[in-house]
């Protein structure tokens, strides 16, 4: 029997100012798409915290929570977009617990469990604070911008956050559940979202799950928290966190930092300073990972590069700014592989040669089903017809040689299961780059498929051993420059 869906929510970007406002919470994650792109997500995420206590206040309201509540557990399964619906269900109501989920496209995104009973005894539970921990709360802090903690330096971690806002400012925002378990536990709850975005883990955290016994009373209007332990394994941190009502524990995934490639110093040391000398490349995604790289091997070697970038123009300007630093040449235009070539490229001012297709969207996401249509069409303009449209156009323009390469990748061999779409559409693309080097005059394509390397699309929660992306790429550029 399929549970019952009682509510859906769309979580719009006006919802996330709204919520990080009031808990602190301002992780780059959730705010700044730009920031997003850098992760493994892709895109910005909805709060956790604020998924639970929109599903709380929810079942509140429509009369499945009613009696008092002991304690609520939590487990975060999966990333909710800026942008999703998503949908509650109840999967289970008794006299001593309630069982519920939210879920986006089929995909479970958090599972809650609110156990059920009279919990009221702050000393046992919230517990009596000394003289030492009432002043240390009354001091706490609101961190301005989320710490960006090693692995060192988060063990053994502790102290107190202040609630961002009074409790009777928060509650409006959650009002059914504020009423039904105490407006300072609320507070409490949002306070997590603080912990994890802002202060331990902080920059790059994603929650992973909550345990915690709700109190009589108010308490102190701060939450302490404590770092059991760091697993370097998983980069998972465990902390124990009391205060407003609560007590409890929270683990979170600390998420590794964007990737960042090789200085065009370092490179240097691995080129010839004249090697590629009458090159003129035009390198597409050129603001950040491979595409930086090659443009800094390019370079290096004397070459002049243009790269482009669709959103990250910092990205891009710091590449470019370090390549002209070197010494060497390179110009920077906007393009995106999703929109018309021909009047993108009326801006550039030299005859590329050479092309180096380094578009990037975001490979990661939410599956949920065997096969996705519309993820599978969204792969095909950026790796099959934005690399169509992009040669056609640069061939154009007069008597045109060009050769163009063309990074597959060795999921069209391997196969993972949740890259279906992807690699099917590297595929396609392999098939459409090897019938127009034979058919297209004056096009020549080199296709390799590489090997995972350390990108930011290739970042996860777990350290996984990658290709040396300077060495890998190197003997590419010598071969597309060969000619």
């Amino acid at each position: 029997m399929t549970p019952p869906v009682l509510s859906k929510r769309l979580f719009a970007t006006a919802d996330q100012e709204i919520f990080a406002q009031a808990t602190g919470d301002r992780n780059p994650v959730h705010m700044d798409p730009l920031a997003a792109r850098r992760t493994q997500a892709g895109f910005p995420v909805v709060h956790g915290m604020h998924t639970v206590l929109w599903a709380l206040d929810t079942l509140v309201r429509q009369q499945f929570l009613c009696s008092s509540v002991k304690s609520l557990k939590v487990k975060f399964r999966n990333l909710i977009y800026v942008g999703d619906t998503a949908s509650l269900l109840l999967i289970r109501q008794s006299d001593t617990d309630l069982r519920a989920q939210v879920v986006v496209e089929g995909i479970t995104a958090a599972s809650i469990t609110v156990i059920l009973g009279e919990n009221r005894n702050p000393a046992a539970v919230s517990r009596q604070l000394s003289r030492q921990e009432r002043e240390a709360a009354r001091q706490a802090r609101i961190p301005s911008v989320p710490l960006d903690l090693s692995a060192a330096e988060m063990a053994g971690r502790s102290g107190w956050l202040s609630f961002a806002h009074p409790p009777e400012e928060i509650a409006p925002l959650f009002p059914f559940i504020s009423k039904a378990i105490g407006a300072s536990q609320i507070a409490a709850l949002a306070c997590l979202s603080m912990l994890v975005g802002m202060e331990c883990p902080g920059l790059r955290s994603i929650f992973a799950s909550l345990d915690v016994d709700l109190a009589g009373g108010e308490g102190p209007t701060a939450l302490h928290y404590a770092v059991d332990s760091v697993d370097t394994r998983y980069n998972l941190v465990k902390q124990t966190v009391f205060g407003g009502g609560l007590t409890g524990s929270v683990e979170a995934f600390a998420r590794t930092p964007p990737s960042e490639q090789a200085a065009i110093a370092e490179v240097a040391q691995w080129v010839k300073p004249r090697e590629f000398a009458e090159s003129d490349a035009l390198v597409i995604g050129g603001s950040r990972g491979l595409g930086e790289l090659t443009a800094k091997i390019i370079a290096a070697g004397g070459g002049r590069v243009t790269i482009t970038y669709a959103v990250g123009k910092a990205d891009a300007e710091k590449v470019a700014t370090e390549i002209r630093a070197f010494g060497g040449a390179c110009n920077l235009i906007q393009y995106d592989v999703c929109h018309p070539a021909i009047e993108q490229l009326s801006v550039l001012t030299t005859h590329s040669r050479t092309l180096y297709y380094f578009a990037t969207g975001s490979i990661s996401g939410r599956k949920s089903r065997f096969f996705s249509g519309a993820r599978f069409n969204s792969f095909v303009d950026f790796y099959v017809l934005g690399f169509l449209d992009l040669c056609t156009n640069l061939l154009s323009q007069g008597d045109r040689q060009l050769t163009a390469f063309y990074p597959s990748s060795v999921f069209v061999e391997e196969r993972p299961a949740d890259m279906m779409e992807y690699a099917m559409a590297k595929a396609a693309g392999e098939i459409l780059c090897s019938y127009m080097g034979r058919l297209v005059p004056g096009l020549r394509t080199v296709i390799h498929r590489l090997p995972r390397l350390a990108t930011d699309q290739t970042a996860s929660v777990m350290s996984v051993e990658t290709a040396s992306a300077l060495a890998v790429l190197l003997p590419v550029v010598r071969e597309v420059e060969a000619e």
